[in-house]
């Protein structure tokens, strides 16, 4: 970590002071009482280890002066709305490090990537000095915080309670659509073609297992988001036992969901007919994928056979077709998207599904060039029903609903990447540890997605589109104060905004 200095905006946010954390007498005496346990000419270290040691100090003095006139009420805020979501069942006086604190914690190392429980404790003990003018009520340099206490922590977490945290006090931030907009960050399409599109899908932690059984295929947690893929941001999660119970997860998520105006999209697995049902309830539209597995085999064949007799027919005119064109290095795509009546749909044919107002053949073609000369083509057919009216301006939304939904797909890669979350990384057997693992992931995710679009919006670079690892290795460089500033607007946008 860079050796902290005191900046600019450091000193603009040293302000508005209410109270401190530490009084200056007290942090003299945990200064003196780190220095005695961690300096390395206690234990013979190098000229070069003490010299680091005593600007780590030095620094950390610097630290506390310039924040000692900040405004802290949103810190105390902070950890009381995480306190009345989780409740400690540990005894009280065997209590070291109350459950909010390590959250707090565990939440500020994920946003500067450091993901595993060894990591974090590395994050706590090389920036106790900071964290200590953060968070009231710290313990002593004398009780660092360890990876085992971290897991043990992690395991207290029930899926409600993260779920609430993602509800109610860290929900997705209201403005993050517009900073993609502003930011450039969204396809162009048409002003009719803006309704945002939600999906949700499983994704497995993959070294994780079960104790007891034989087969590592079965995975302690599998999560299940609802992802809104035009805004980029985590709606929900719940974590499951088994694969392939992505659809029950949906439905049992559905009524806590504020997704009116929204198209629900779905891979084919989870294209079943208690799916469209419940959504049609709640008028809500959907656009699903089918082929030949959950109960959906005949009608795909019926579509797939009523485009190829248009197709025959040579008379199109029914037919509305869009079409999108997307320029990588080396290759070009383009996405189409075909639409019929669904009148067309034989009423003896087995459908599952109610509502069905649009059928679509969905193509994907992509041409690979090399010096100037296209050298492979390849093509790639799928079928879709839809409960949206058939017209011109829906086939443009249904263009648009396909090409967003792979979102979600980025972020499943994110999480699982090295460089970011490294969630796939993760060796457990423990089901209730996954599932917060899931959890806080997706919190931290949301968090960094509005840092990042927050980031491009205020640099002065045009290009300027950092990765996620990108963000993350800055959030390292920065000040514990610096890291949670972002923290903080983001809490209080979402809690305190007009909107």
């Amino acid at each position: 970590m860079a050796d902290f200095k005191v900046s600019d905006r450091m000193l603009e946010l040293t302000f508005n002071c209410k109270r401190r954390i530490v009084e200056p007498s007290v942090y003299d005496d945990v200064i003196e009482r780190y220095d005695k346990l961690y300096n390395p000419k206690n234990t013979g270290g190098s000229r070069l280890a003490c010299a680091q040691f005593n600007n780590k100090i030095r620094s950390a003095r610097e630290f506390y002066d310039a924040i000692s006139d900040t405004n802290i009420n949103l810190i105390a805020l902070c950890l009381q709305d995480i306190r009345s979501i989780f409740k400690d069942e540990r005894q009280e006086n065997c209590v070291i490090y109350p459950i909010d604190m390590v959250l707090m914690v565990i939440l500020l190392a994920k946003l500067s990537g450091f993901n595993t429980a060894k990591e974090i404790a590395s994050y706590y003990k090389s920036r106790y000095l900071q964290l200590i003018c953060m968070l009231p009520d710290l313990p002593g340099p004398e009780h660092m915080l360890s990876a085992s206490s971290i897991n043990r922590v992690m395991r207290l977490f029930t899926t409600d309670e993260i779920n609430e945290l993602l509800f109610s006090y860290f929900k997705p931030h209201p403005k993050l659509k517009e900073l993609i907009l502003e930011n450039e960050e969204q396809r162009p399409r048409p002003e009719h073609a803006s309704r945002p599109t939600v999906g949700f899908d499983g994704q497995e932690i993959t070294k994780t297992f079960v104790r007891g059984e034989t087969s590592r295929r079965k995975k302690a947690a599998i999560g299940v988001t609802v992802y809104d893929c035009s805004a980029k941001k985590v709606l929900a999660y719940q974590a499951v036992k088994k694969k392939n119970n992505e659809a029950d997860a949906f439905l049992q998520m559905l009524p806590n969901l504020s997704i009116q105006g929204s198209i629900v999209c779905a891979d084919a697995l989870n294209t079943r007919g208690d799916i469209s049902t419940e959504l049609n309830k709640r008028g809500i539209d959907y656009l699903f994928n089918i082929k030949d597995n959950a109960g959906n085999k005949e009608l795909r064949g019926h579509i797939e056979a009523i485009f190829s007799r248009e197709y025959a027919k040579g008379d199109k005119s029914e037919m509305k077709t869009r079409s999108y064109i997307q320029k990588e290095h080396g290759r070009i795509d383009q996405y189409t998207v075909n639409t019929l009546p669904a009148t067309l749909l034989d009423n003896r044919i087995k459908n599952p599904h109610q509502e069905v107002k649009t059928l679509v053949e969905y193509i994907k073609e992509s041409s690979y060039i090399i010096n100037g000369k296209v050298v492979k083509t390849t093509k790639n057919t799928r079928w879709y029903i839809s409960s949206l009216e058939f017209s011109d301006e829906n086939a443009d939304q249904i263009l648009y609903c396909i090409l967003d939904y792979w979102s979600l797909e980025q972020h499943h890669s994110r999480l699982d990447d090295p460089k970011v979350f490294n969630q796939d990384d993760t060796q457990s057997c423990s089901a209730d540890y996954s599932s917060s693992l899931l959890g806080i992931n997706k919190v931290s995710y949301n968090i960094l997605s509005w840092i990042r679009q927050k980031l491009i919006k205020e640099s002065t670079k045009k290009s300027y589109r950092p990765s996620y690892s990108m963000v993350q290795d800055m959030l390292a460089e920065m000040t514990v104060f610096e890291v949670f500033e972002y923290l903080a607007e983001y809490y209080r946008d979402v809690n305190f905004s007009e909107e």
